[in-house]
This record gives C-alpha cells, sequence and structure tokens, in this order.
C-alpha cells in the first residue's frame, strides 16, 4: 500500500510539472515601446532577425522607418519611406530586401497610391520599383513566397507579373501579412523544434494522467471488493 501510495505521488508530480514546463511557453514578455510614438494603419516586416515599421497616421500621414532589434530590445530610426506620406500600405520582405507600396493619404480616388519601393537593409536606402498593376488601393495584404512577393512582384527584374507559378531561383525568406514578422529560416527551425518538444510533452502528460487514473480506479475497485490491498496490480 505504501508503495502504491508514493507511485501515486510520484505520477501526480510530474504530471505537474510537465503541464507547468508546457504552460511556461505560452507566456507574453513586455518590450520596449515602439519609438515613434502612437501610430496607426503601419505596416511590417521582417529582415533577418530584425522587425521593421513603416509609414502609418500619428495626426498626420508619415513616411518614418523604425528597425527593431530584438538582441537589444531597442528601436532605431532608419531612412525614410521615399514615397508619399501615407498610411494603410502594404509591405513584405524578400531575402534581405523589405518592399512598401500601396496606401492612401486620403478618401478621394486620387489619395490612393499603386507605387512600390524596395528598402536595403545593409545599404540603409529606398529604391523605387515598378509599381503594381492593378487599381490603386489602402489596406491590402501582402506576404511573399520565396522569391515572389505579393501579385508576383519580382524584385531581381523590377518586374511585376501575374501568374500562378513560383521561379526556383533567387533564393529568399520572409512572409509579411499585417504587422506579422515573419522568422527567419533558422529561428523557424528553432520554433518548429520547441513545438514539437512541447507537443511530446503534452502527449507524456496525458500518458501519465491516464495511468494515474487506472491506478485510482483499480486500486478502488478492489476496496470496494474487499479484497486486502497489495502492491499488485
Amino acid at each position: 500500500m505504501k508503495k502504491c501510495n508514493i507511485a501515486i505521488i510520484v505520477l501526480l508530480f510530474s504530471f505537474l510539472y510537465i503541464n507547468m514546463v508546457y504552460a511556461a511557453a505560452n507566456t507574453w514578455t513586455a518590450k520596449k515601446d515602439f519609438g515613434g510614438g502612437i501610430f496607426d494603419n503601419a505596416v511590417g516586416f521582417s529582415i533577418g532577425v530584425k522587425g521593421y515599421i513603416a509609414t502609418g497616421y500619428n495626426g498626420s500621414y508619415s513616411q518614418v522607418l523604425w528597425q527593431y532589434d530584438p538582441t537589444a530590445n531597442s528601436w532605431t530610426q532608419k531612412t525614410n519611406f521615399p514615397g508619399t506620406a501615407r498610411m494603410s500600405a502594404v509591405s513584405f520582405s524578400i531575402g534581405t530586401k523589405g518592399y512598401v507600396g500601396l496606401g492612401a493619404s486620403g478618401t478621394s480616388s486620387s489619395s490612393y497610391y499603386s507605387d512600390f519601393y524596395e528598402y536595403d537593409s545593409v545599404a540603409n536606402t529606398w529604391k523605387s520599383m515598378t509599381a503594381f498593376p492593378g487599381i490603386a488601393r489602402g489596406a491590402a495584404a501582402g506576404f511573399s513566397i520565396k522569391p515572389a512577393g505579393w501579385e508576383r512582384f519580382r524584385p531581381p527584374s523590377s518586374q511585376t507579373v501575374v501568374q500562378a507559378s513560383v521561379p526556383k531561383t533567387h533564393e529568399g525568406d520572409g512572409t509579411v501579412l499585417g504587422l506579422n514578422f515573419a522568422l527567419p529560416p533558422l529561428l523557424e527551425k528553432i520554433h518548429i523544434g520547441f513545438r514539437q518538444r512541447a507537443t511530446e510533452l503534452g502527449q507524456a502528460a496525458q500518458k501519465n494522467l491516464l495511468a494515474l487514473n487506472g491506478l485510482v480506479e483499480r486500486r478502488h475497485h478492489r476496496l470496494l471488493q474487499g479484497e486486502r490491498a497489495t502492491t499488485r496490480f
């Protein structure tokens, strides 16, 4: 009976510990406030392990570009977006370059834009690219799939092509939708590894709980039957 109680206690603590570990990763940590103050309708993209916030509205339309360094937990202002100040633009990243375009600086049809610009994070410079071929618009969504960006925007030749296939040259990374930062390949692998480990711990916790339930049920059954409790199950 003593051994049985010890086994139950061990299983219970094992279950509680695994649940604590599993839940520990599901937390938020406060970071340094955005360096540009209060903005809305800005856009975000990531290059490598750094994040970028551009344009937006803070009482007036903006051209600012800020870089966030998660290692130093700091914001640094970079070269301003060269297009007309705006909000509700669209952005994505491909490799070491970021792309910002579209957006609006008013409500009239002439206040919407179709221009696009490329940001070089190494040189901290902007370059005008081929304009988006569709109707000028704001509050669109942007994403990238390896070398291609939103609406098949291809940076190597500054051409905009609308088609379904994705070429297998000019490998790049980075996918941005709204203000979500994409993880670079190395961090993505680490994230996947932690997620897989968390899943394994969760499965182990479930097995331990089932084993504990079975142990308790068998012992309870023996006591109800009036049998002598032993350490054999």
